[in-house]
């Protein structure tokens, strides 16, 4: 088993890591992170731009930290950023790892096991969060890795596996909350079900991840003000239960509905869609049949459920983005191999296989496709744009990455006016989802009047473009 373990995380890590830089676009989060990471490792704490930074727990955030001091890495922070990806990508291969130990766990033979793992190792959604510098690999890490845990406990109860399990709840909870609630309420519906471990046992766990959690908090709350902790969660929590809707589908100000995402990524993402359809419909129909699994068995149904249900509730009520799908993505594969490795194997034979196949094609798109479109830029503005230019900027990338340039944000023809602005950086896929400063007026009047002087495309983030508009009337 250790040999196929290891294959399995080096054939993940091989297909996140090829290409990782020029693949995917710089992500405004990625930029963020990164610059707290880099506070973390000189010493400034958890800080964004002077200021203590309590949207996110700071697990994910001091990893990418040490790693920046272990490794001396340095550079702006788009440079930064893309030395840092690497790292979601080991994570990233470690859940791989960790499906296919789950799935053996589970009592699924050693092909369905496999196949759950190659699944997530090839699918191009769980790939892209795990090649940027986001909070999901590593969340999602030990989220598996807590599960994983717990399943041995139906076979011998240990107390340095309780410890083990609790603190790597704790670790989940420290990264990203919405992975902690999903977590949490997995090992209470386990628990309830009092199959797997002794309620006592489960509550151990449950203790250490929140008293684990708990002294986190405390520690940020007295490094960084109560009043800027609350201000910063009281908003996350607002989002999360659907008070704040201010992003994500819901969001009135954003022109960018689920159906919309839906059908612009379908190419890309049919796959991911009917694993998470299918996989929930596994979930609801191994809850029915419950009573002839193995209590081994239990645990990845019982986290499917819960990470399905705050996905439903997510996406009809609370301030949902994209990327929270990728939490029950994993526990939903689990699922589907664990039902459909029960029936006659011709049906996961057939099925799987054409699954892997229409990924692998995706995979080799996204992967011998330069789609960074920051990147491409940068590149290009180093003798492109004359220094101390003055460039106006429409969303909230640029900002952070560009050196030597006056910006701001300016988005109307008077404001190009009155700033004597040289250039505008604009998105017009960003325009038309309702993101960023500009607008529909705007973007026409570039079009226009102004002079395109650079252009890079890519299917998921559309064009960036800069506008030369030193020859307009306004000057």
């Amino acid at each position: 088993m250790l040999i196929t373990t290891t294959g399995l995380f080096a054939v993940a890590f091989a297909l996140r890591y090829f290409r990782i830089v020029p693949s995917y676009n710089l992500f405004i989060d990625e930029v963020t992170y990164s610059e707290i990471a880099r506070n973390i490792a000189q010493g400034h704490g958890v800080t964004h731009y002077g200021e203590p930074f309590d949207l996110h727990p700071p697990a994910v955030l001091s990893t990418y930290g040490l790693v920046i001091r272990l490794f001396g890495l340095h550079g702006d922070l788009a440079d930064l950023a893309f030395a840092l990806r690497p790292v979601a990508a080991l994570f990233g291969a470690g859940t791989v790892a960790l499906a296919f130990l789950i799935g053996r766990r589970a009592g699924l033979g050693l092909p369905p096991a496999i196949a759950a793992a190659v699944l997530i190792a090839l699918d191009p959604f769980q790939i892209s969060y795990d090649s940027r510098v986001m909070l999901e690999a590593q969340t999602q890490f030990f989220a598996a890795l807590t599960i994983f845990l717990v399943m041995h406990l139906a076979q011998k109860e240990s107390r340095w596996l309780v410890l083990a399990a609790g603190l790597s709840a704790g670790i989940t909870f420290c990264s990203k909350e919405t992975f902690g609630l999903v977590l949490g309420a997995a090992l209470i519906v386990i628990a309830l079900g009092n199959r797997v471990a002794p309620r006592r046992t489960l509550a151990a766990i449950i203790g250490l991840g929140l008293g684990t959690y708990l002294a986190n908090l405390g520690l940020t709350i007295w490094l960084g003000g109560l009043d800027t902790w609350v201000q910063a969660r009281g908003n996350g929590l607002t989002r999360l239960i659907g008070l704040n809707k201010e992003t994500g589908f819901n969001s009135p100000e954003v022109k960018v509905s689920l159906l919309s995402r839906l059908t612009a990524n379908l190419d890309q993402l049919a796959v991911t869609y009917g694993l998470l359809l299918l996989g929930g419909i596994c979930c609801l129909l191994l809850i029915h049949r419950r009573r002839s699994l193995s209590s081994e068995a239990t645990v990845p149904v019982a986290w499917a459920l819960t990470a399905c249900g705050y996905l439903v509730y997510a996406t009809l009520f609370g301030s949902i983005e994209e990327q929270m799908y990728y939490i029950p993505l994993l526990p939903c594969v689990l699922c589907l191999l664990g039902l459909l490795a029960g029936l006659r194997k011709g049906w996961w034979k057939a099925l799987i296989p054409l699954f892997l196949v229409v990924d692998a094609v995706v995979w080799t798109r996204v992967h011998t496709t330069d789609s960074n479109l920051y990147r491409q830029f940068l590149t290009w503005s180093e003798t492109g744009i004359p220094k101390k230019s003055r460039v106006a900027l429409t969303e909230d990338s640029a900002q952070f990455v560009l050196n030597d340039l006056s910006l701001g944000s300016w988005h109307t023809a008077e404001e190009l006016r009155q700033n004597q602005v040289d250039y505008v950086l604009i998105n017009p896929h960003l325009v038309e989802q309702g993101y960023g400063l500009g607008d529909p007026a705007f973007l026409n009047y570039l079009e226009s009047e102004a002079v395109p002087i650079f252009s890079a495309t890519s299917q998921q983030d559309g064009t960036l473009i800069l506008y030369d508009v030193r020859r307009l009337d306004h000057r």
